[in-house]
């Protein structure tokens, strides 16, 4: 609450108003020549942060106009802080003492927008003819502010004004019918921004919380037939059942939102040194020029730490992935997403089950099989031991990522149900009567795809590149059935001792020294 024209002085307290701290700027009656009148006080409520704030032109203004003015900096918790002025200016229209007055104003303002803070300037400006008010609106104009009152508060005169630089926080600006003063009351309703910060929700599992003794026990304990003669589709469901089970009782799935936080700069001691030192100026020192030299240092200090921290991520991370996580730090923001999640996948299941495509690319099982000779024939898929199992489960990437497939089954999952002898044997059965069968349960078939925008700007469809995340199971399957078959193919000598890439002994610059 700002009060112009309060007629106090130091002789006189403020009676009422305990739940408010006041910010007072009375009249100097010594100075001014005055027995009474003039005065400005602020009022404040005692839940918001406030203080006084010392403008550096006060005493220049005192000296050389009528302006009356008093500051105070408020600020909600967590909220930036915003500089509240009130200000009063006698109704002396002579050029003179006018030319002074708005000279004055354009000292406040400028002081205030060198703070890089909101302010808000408001209080009885007395400028009633249009000649004055326009001195102030080149004042305004110049430094790119806000006005908020237009309607009369003294008689047809716009006296009393709101001005500001950021009129966005203003809302509900209004002028009241006066009570025993002879001006308007005029309000506005302060918006205190608060940035609201990214937060991301996700499921996990705590498998660092399984007690392995009662893992496998419980393993053990569960009804299950390890058998082979069993049809693939039902193993595989018996496996997903007992993996299900097992871990949605040891490690639950469970679901946590973080806020996302920008990692700080890391200062060096230096800089930390400067910043210290800086600080500990007061504000009557800002024009010195040995704080101006050390701001310059501190600014080049943390140049200098940025420029370091960049240098550091290119040794470790490359210059190319530096580059573009920048890059991608700045164009995080792509705007409206232009499609639902029932479109992206309709896309995706419409370029992998295209029918024509199946037509035309997709060969029968007899036609497969005729075009090979009978040399070719011979090779029969044998039995899949456990040690074989094993064995490929070793070879085998990231075998401890704990993200999920489409069947809800992750590689750490299967880390440690190999490591029991009745899961292995169970997955090992799996895979004979897979093959046995000639049958691959569908959804061993089924990938969790994960869009990724290619660009920031999504325009179409064709902007997503997909990610395809197979079942673990499918995966390992398919890596028992390649040692059989990479096998067999080496020792039969199938393929040319000039063919390079992935094979042992056969990598792409071996062909190069060759």
């Amino acid at each position: 609450m700002c009060i112009s024209e309060t007629f106090l002085n130091d002789n006189k307290d403020i009676i009422g108003f305990s739940d408010f701290n006041h910010i007072r700027g009375d009249r100097d009656l010594i100075l001014t020549n005055k027995d009474k009148g003039g005065g400005v006080l602020i009022l404040t409520k005692k839940s918001l942060m406030s203080c006084e704030y010392k403008l550096m032109c006060s005493e220049i203004i005192r000296e050389s106009s009528n302006i009356e003015i008093v500051a105070g900096r408020v600020k909600d918790r967590h909220m930036k802080a915003i500089i509240v002025c009130c200000v009063y200016r006698p109704p002396n229209y002579r050029n003179e003492f006018l030319k002074n007055d708005i000279v004055a104003i354009d000292m406040i303002v400028t002081e205030l927008i060198n703070t890089n803070r909101p302010f808000i300037l408001c209080g009885d400006f007395n400028l009633k003819h249009a000649s004055s008010y326009q001195k102030l609106v080149e004042v305004m104009k110049k430094h790119k502010l806000s006005q908020l009152i237009s309607s009369p508060t003294r008689g047809n005169a716009v006296l009393d004004l709101i001005i500001t630089n950021h009129p966005e926080l203003c809302t509900s600006t209004t002028v009241h019918d006066p009570m025993i003063s002879d001006h308007k009351q005029i309000t506005t309703t302060l918006i205190f921004q608060r940035k609201q910060r990214e937060k991301k929700t996700f499921t996990y599992r705590n498998y660092n919380n399984i007690n392995i003794n009662s893992f496998h026990e419980d393993i053990y304990n569960a009804q299950i037939d390890t058998t082979n003669e069993n049809h693939a589709q039902c193993i595989y469901n018996e496996l997903h059942s007992l993996t299900m089970n097992i871990f949605n009782k040891h490690a639950p799935t469970l679901q946590k939102t973080i806020t996302v936080r920008e990692r700080p700069l890391k200062l060096s001691e230096n800089t930390k040194q400067l910043l210290r030192i800086r600080d500990s100026f007061d504000k009557q020192d800002l024009h010195n020029p040995e704080y101006i030299a050390l701001k310059k240092a501190v600014k080049r200090g943390i140049i200098g730490d940025k420029k370091s921290e960049v240098d550091t991520a290119i040794l470790s991370d490359g210059m190319w992935p530096t580059v573009n996580k920048l890059l991608n730090n700045k164009n995080t923001n792509q705007g409206e997403f232009p499609f639902t999640v029932d479109e992206i996948n309709e896309h995706f299941t419409k370029i992998c089950c295209n029918e024509q495509t199946n037509k035309e690319h997709a060969p029968t099982y007899q036609q497969w099989t005729n075009n090979y000779s009978h040399e070719t024939e011979k090779f029969r898929l044998e039995e899949i031991s456990y040690v074989t199992v094993k064995f490929a489960w070793r070879s085998m990437k990231k075998k401890l990522n704990s993200s999920e497939d489409a069947n809800g089954i992750s590689n750490r999952m299967i880390d440690m149900l190999i490591k029991n002898d009745v899961a292995i044997t169970l997955i090992t059965s799996l895979f004979n009567a897979s093959v046995r069968d000639k049958f691959v349960p569908p959804e061993l078939k089924r990938a969790r795809i994960v869009a990724v925008p290619k660009t920031t700007k999504i325009a179409s469809l064709n902007d997503f590149r997909p990610i395809s995340i197979l079942p673990v199971l499918s995966k390992l399957l398919e890596k028992c059935v390649y040692l059989q078959l990479i096998k067999y193919i080496t020792s039969n000598k199938i393929l040319s001792d000039s063919q390079f890439g992935f094979r042992p002994k056969h990598a792409t610059f071996s062909c190069r020294l060759k």
